[in-house]
């Protein structure tokens, strides 16, 4: 005589599901702080090396041309002609760069407009500012074109975006509430690479 044994199956409960889910959540959680963290970081190194490029490209330009190009006023990356708007896009396809519609131009209308000289003085008072206002470039430093990332909200901060067509610019280290990366070239600057390449 055979004897049956009946065997019973335990399911999880919804106490022993909850708190397995809470524990993938928190591992979920912990992996996710590093690796946005992460992608940030790597973010702003492309946004750096970006605006690098940009910074010589300009000045390769002026030192063929003797003059700054003139912003995009959209991302077809073609500078427009003079007279030039105030502000635009970084027109990327007029230097030979690879496309980035996401950086910012400005230059000084002295360097666009006409052949750069030894006596050619910044005409627009671009300045630069950290986050707590103080100057960053000074009369002897004036800037003469500005190249601009918002960082990854998309969107100019602090100083930036409230001066989109005025003449001072903010930039600094990452702050919860500003992540633009900036770059400028000053006229001391620009002046020494054209006088070096034999161009003044």
């Amino acid at each position: 005589m055979h004897t049956l044994t009946q065997t019973t199956t335990r399911g999880f409960t919804l106490i022993e599901l909850a708190i397995v889910l809470v524990v993938v959540g928190l591992l979920a959680g912990l992996l996710m702080a590093p690796l946005s963290a992460r992608i940030e970081a790597h973010q702003r190194h492309l946004s750096e090396t970006a605006l690098n490029e940009a910074i010589d490209a300009l000045t390769g330009l002026a030192l063929i041309q003797r003059r700054l190009p003139c912003p995009a006023t959209n991302n077809s990356g073609i500078e427009q002609s003079p007279p030039c708007a105030t502000t635009g896009y970084l027109p990327w396809r007029t230097l030979g760069l690879e496309e980035n519609a996401a950086i910012r131009y400005r230059p000084d209308r002295a360097f666009t407009e006409g052949s750069i000289g030894i006596a050619s003085t910044p005409a627009s008072n671009i300045y630069i500012r950290d986050h707590a206002g103080a100057a960053v470039s000074t009369v002897e430093s004036r800037v003469v074109a500005i190249v601009l990332v918002p960082g990854i909200n998309m969107r100019p901060d602090g100083a930036n975006a409230t001066t989109a067509n005025g003449p001072i610019f903010e930039a600094g280290e990452p702050t919860p509430d500003f992540d633009d990366q900036v770059r400028w070239i000053s006229h001391p600057v620009l002046i020494a690479h054209l006088v070096r390449a034999g161009r003044l």
